[in-house]
């Protein structure tokens, strides 16, 4: 028995202490009693503190949370309409309650048309979690259109939703997170959650696996409705659990193929972690009736609910299809707008009457102008904001908002989101009748995203942040529903009708005598004016295209073609008086020295060359990675163009990788471009001495075409460039071809002395066109680093190398409190412990040359370089599990050495604007580690998901340097994990099967075949990285999906592990096998999940036999 618990040894001190000064002092009772009495009360307090603080507010014991399953099931039965699939709910939720140990978080998908009571079971749920309801600390809602709707704060919200999911899981294990309109979500955001959702024990030192999350979502509503009509029509009762079964089924097909699903792109249905995807089906004219008197008995409890007021209600909701009238289009949420009270609105002038007038309206009045341009909408709502206001259009509670000035750029979107929600929310708090207005609301870049910021604002909501916005009044001009039509919110829609030629006559007429009244208009000029403007259609033309707006519009284009590159800076550069700065534009494929030309530049302009601090080069990807900033980046740009040609004028500007600039960045420039003089636009300053050169990759193409077409007709490189006539202005750059290549870096290549050496790097170098293979892709470029690749990938299968055996004291950078955590001394022979451990452990996988791989760089005492493995499979094939083995056979402390560093994609790298940032802290972290302990290891999970190009910045690291800044990273292992090339994978592994053969034959084929595709993989994440483009990975390592008997063994492993006294059969097995889906449908070969939800299902059909025993099904 122990005397003193853990609390207690920290209390002991002070309770002796406290009877210390009780018989240290005078023997007065009276103080004596009051001191024990204060010591005994302290003690206790401090012992039962937690449990005190329970009793007064809330916190995660039982006594706050408990679910309530009998409670849960009879009220959503009662409460909740037409749902007869809604015990699958009140099911996965007891379920994962009731179990200690889950392998994973619950994660459940609610589908279903709007109004169906996806939100109304949540709340109902949470009332049945939690003592104090949805109101609980414990559970969190998400509105994907008020807490994330700027697609370019997509890294702070992911920032913010893992800090929100950590910080209260910590708290309480149990908590819930619910997040609303996913639809509307930015793509990508919910990979956030997959660290927490997916089968983890911890995730530093937090369980995260009792937690719940729920995502509500209208994906599938089209889906659902068609087949509920089907039923219908069928005579199928809805009722009949065994049709509506099939909509799992059904559902969860659909939201893995649906492209616009916010899940279809997510790491969460890749990996299949959502638990269970429940449908929730339309709503029938009984069901809406219902809802109907359960409105009015909550609102209006003395209404008696008359049939006839029912009936009235029910004909102004919308019901589909049209002719049979079964199912509502909006559930419950148009029968809570006015129409309630039976007064449909018959147009503009009674909308605005009927809503001005109503002191408890159901929703904000929302008003759609629609019409041609120059008809007349913005007329219309100056004359109603006259009519409401003392001020008129001056109030300060109408606000108008034109495209054009408030939301002019695309990538403020979130910007614009954000200032808008603001602006509303301040102008209700301050009048809550205030009007905002809308122009142009068609020519707002992502308008249909912007209108979702407002849907709160317009929904059925009492309250948001204690703001009600009932009373106020939208109106959009010229605006497409978007979200705001989907969730029937639109009050009335007003058309505009199109202007004929009387009407723009008189446009004219009143335009002229309002600004020359003086004028004597003669016909003619009218007719003048007419004949200028656009009529449609075409051969009547009876109406005006853009009504009394736009008369006449000019453009002018000029521009001055360069000829030659010399030619150009020697006549700019003697040219006191250059009309325009010089701009030079340089096209060619990589490696064909256009920075090396500029550099040849750099050097006769400036004595220092490229150091002089009058030349200046932007890497896109260093200066300019973010397309979110260009804002930004056109402000920095300017400012730093000003500042050099303020002190020389003969400043040169090189921009490189122009190709990877955000869109339309260069487009600043171009005042500074142009033909000013000085005075005329930058205040004395002077641009046109100024020289600014773009490097592009752009055109590479087209030189390419043209240079096969010479080499074919024989040409010789100085006519093929002659008769170039891609542009006049381009400076152009001609393929390496192989003969170059041979006579590049003599030094290193004649060191080899071997011709067939030299064969074998060529063959590792690209070459094009396939066939003939007359030009290398990448220059000179990877001539140094491919013969490196070569000689580091020799192979020895017969192992008769020594393994290196250097003792760990003897590296003097390793201190003695590190040296627990540092590298093995290779104690492993010929990578037997690696070896078997593979085999016995890893299913499925023949992984040939992997450990022979790891083995001989890890014994190289000077490596040529770092050595990069990139593994590549579908999910669930033992990635994680593989790099994990191999982690414990080469450090002591396994995982938990200092010098093994795991980054997973969607914890370490959400943003995709914060890529430089990211590429900083890699830097920082490889450089200190591996100055450190040069045998560092760095795994890298989820490569997929990093934002593109974040992998370039390892690229020095792994490149053929022999030290950066006397830092020796030759020796340290990198190890990317990937599901790119899993569908390659899968389509050959189907195809070999077909064909009978073995999956050792099938491997050794696709390590040939693996490098090839990711090499050629358009949108995959390796093929836009320099790595790749360099040839700097020294493997890639195919992962091949599983068949029955591997994942039979996962089941076993798992039984053995966590159930080791439980005699299964092989019954049991089955049908958890039963429970997962192999591909294809008709063979059923391959384990469309590998051995991922092994854990899961098992758990499941240990639950459904609890529920249901076999002997009895």
């Amino acid at each position: 028995m122990k005397l003193f618990t853990a609390r207690g040894k920290v209390l002991l001190p002070l309770f002796l202490l406290v009877l210390h000064q009780i018989f240290s002092a005078e023997a007065n009772p009276l103080s004596l009693a009051s001191a024990a009495f204060s010591a005994i009360a302290l003690s206790v307090s401090f012992v039962y503190k937690d449990q005190l603080s329970c009793y007064f507010a809330e916190c995660c014991g039982k006594q706050w949370v408990d679910f309530n399953h009998t409670g849960f099931k009879e009220a959503l039965a009662a409460k909740v309409y037409g749902q007869p699939l809604i015990g699958r709910l009140s099911e996965a939720v007891q379920e994962h309650w009731n179990n200690r140990h889950p392998a994973k978080a619950l994660v459940l998908s609610l589908h279903g048309p709007t109004g169906t009571g996806k939100n109304y079971a949540v709340r109902i749920l949470a009332d049945h979690l939690f003592k104090r309801g949805g109101r609980s600390r414990y559970f969190h809602l998400f509105s994907a259109t008020v807490h994330f709707p700027h697609s370019r704060l997509l890294d702070t919200y992911a920032d913010q939703i893992h800090e929100w999911v950590r910080g209260n899981v910590s708290l309480c294990g149990k908590s819930v997170f619910v997040f609303d309109e996913i639809d509307k979500m930015p793509h990508s955001l919910l990979d956030v959650l997959k660290p927490f959702v997916d089968y983890h024990e911890h995730i530093n030192g937090i369980d995260y696996r009792r937690a719940i999350f729920i995502f509500l979502s209208n994906s599938g509503s089209e889906l659902i409705m068609r087949r509920m009509v089907e039923l219908k029509r069928s005579g199928h009762d809805r009722s009949d659990t065994s049709n509506m079964a099939k909509f799992d089924h059904l559902l969860s097909e659909h939201v893995y193929s649906d492209n616009s699903s916010a899940l279809r792109s997510s790491a969460l249905l890749q990996h299949h972690l959502v638990s269970r995807f429940i449908p929730f089906l339309p709503l029938e004219r009984d069901h809406v009736i219902g809802c109907i008197k359960d409105y009015l008995k909550a609102s209006q409890p003395a209404h008696t609910g008359e049939k006839d007021l029912v009936d009235r209600v029910l004909n102004e909701l919308p019901f589909v299809p049209n002719d049979e009238r079964f199912f509502s289009s909006a559930g419950f949420k148009v029968a809570l707008d006015t129409k309630v009270y039976g007064q449909p609105l018959v147009g503009l002038a009674n909308a605005v009457w009927h809503h001005w007038n109503d002191k408890q309206s159901a929703k904000a009045l929302v008003l759609s102008l629609h019409g041609p341009t120059g008809t007349g909408k913005n007329y219309v709502a100056k004359i109603l904001a006259n009519h409401l206001y003392t001020r008129g259009t001056k109030s300060n509670f109408y606000r108008l908002f034109h495209a054009a000035v408030h939301f002019p750029h695309k990538s403020r979107l979130e910007t614009y989101m954000s200032e808008l929600q603001e602006w509303v929310r301040g102008n209700v708090s301050r009048c809550s009748k205030s009007m905002f207005v809308f122009d142009e609301f068609d020519k707002i870049p992502h308008g249909l995203a912007l209108l979702d910021a407002l849907k709160p604002f317009l929904d059925h909501n009492d309250h948001i942040g204690g703001v009600d916005y009932r009373r106020a009044i939208f109106i959009f001009l010229r605006q497409q529903p978007g979200a705001l039509l989907y969730h029937s919110l639109v009050s009335q829609f007003i058309p505009l009708l199109p202007l004929e030629k009387d009407h723009v006559a008189g446009c004219i007429d009143d335009y002229l005598l309002d600004n020359q009244p003086d004028y004597l208009i003669p016909t003619c000029f009218i007719d003048r004016v007419l004949a200028d403007i656009d009529f449609q259609p075409k051969v009547e033309r009876y109406f005006a295209s853009s009504g009394c707006k736009r008369v006449i519009e000019k453009t002018q284009v000029y521009g001055q073609p360069l000829t030659g590159l010399a030619e150009a800076i020697q006549q700019h550069w003697n040219d006191s008086q250059a009309a325009k700065a010089l701009v030079i534009s340089m096209h060619g494929p990589t490696g064909t020295g256009k920075n090396y030309v500029c550099q040849i530049m750099a050097n006769h302009l400036y004595k220092e060359g490229t150091r002089s601090q009058f030349y200046h080069l932007y890497p896109a990807t260093l200066h300019f990675h973010q397309s979110s900033q260009l804002l930004n980046y056109m402000n920095r740009l300017h400012s730093w163009i000003r500042g050099n040609v303020t002190r020389c004028p003969r400043s040169v500007f090189v921009f490189d990788e122009v190709d990877k600039m955000p869109f339309r960045l260069l487009d600043s420039l171009q005042p500074l471009l142009d033909y000013h003089e000085t005075d005329q636009v930058f205040h004395a300053l002077d641009f046109r001495s100024a020289i600014f050169i773009f490097l592009f990759n752009e055109g590479s193409s087209a030189i390419e075409q043209h240079m096969l077409e010479q080499k074919r007709l024989n040409r010789n490189r100085s006519d093929a460039y002659s008769n170039f006539s891609l542009k006049n202005q381009l400076i152009k750059y001609l393929h390496t071809q192989k003969d170059y290549l041979r006579a590049s870096q003599p030094n290193y290549l004649a060191a080899q002395r071997r011709q067939l050496f030299i064969d074998r790097v060529l063959k590792q170098l690209r070459f094009k066109p396939e066939n003939e293979r007359f030009f290398s892709e990448s220059g000179c470029k990877m001539v140094i680093s491919k013969a490196q690749f070569v000689q580091s990938m020799t192979t020895n299968d017969s192992c008769s190398f020594k393994l290196d055996s250097v003792s760990v004291n003897s590296l003097s950078s390793c201190s003695s409190d590190l040296l627990p955590h540092y590298p093995r001394p290779f104690s492993w022979g010929c990578a037997e412990g690696f070896n078997n451990a593979l085999k016995e452990r890893v299913y499925g996988q023949p992984l040939i040359g992997l450990s022979n791989a790891v083995q001989q760089h890890w014994s190289n005492n000077q490596p040529a370089k770092a050595l990069l493995l990139s593994m590549h499979g579908p999910p669930g094939t033992g990635k994680n599990y593989v790099s994990g083995i191999l982690i414990r056979h080469l450090f002591i402390k396994d995982s938990k050495s200092k010098f093994y560093h795991l980054f997973s994609g969607t914890v370490h790298f959400p943003h995709k604007n914060q890529v430089q940032t990211y590429k900083d802290q890699i830097q920082a972290w490889v450089r200190g580690n591996v100055s450190i302990c040069p045998k560092s290891v760095f795994v890298f999970d989820e490569v997929d998901k990093m934002p593109a190009t974040l992998l370039d910045a390892l690229k020095p690291f792994v490149d053929s340097y022999q030290h950066i800044d006397r830092v020796d990273y030759r020796r340290a292992i990198f190890i990317f994990l990937s599901n790119s090339g899993s569908d390659m994978i899968s389509r050959y592994m189907l195809a070999q099967k077909k064909l009978g053969k073995d999956r050792s034959e099938v491997y050794s084929k696709l390590d040939d075949k693996l490098p090839l595709y990711l090499y050629d993989e358009s949108n995959g994440p390796l093929r836009k990285s320099d790595l790749l483009k360099h040839h700097l990975v020294s493997r890639f390592i195919p992962f091949l999906p599983l068949e029955r008997l591997h994942v039979t063994e996962c089941i076993k492993d798992y039984l053995k592990l966590h159930y080791p006294d439980w005699l299964y059969g092989s019954d049991f097995i089955e049908r958890v096998l039963n429970k997962l889906v192999f591909v294809p449908e008709r063979e059923k070969f391959f384990s469309s999940t590998g051995c991922k939800r092994v854990a899961d299902k098992v758990q499941l059909q240990m639950s459904i036999d609890e529920i249901f025993p076999p002997a009895l099904s």
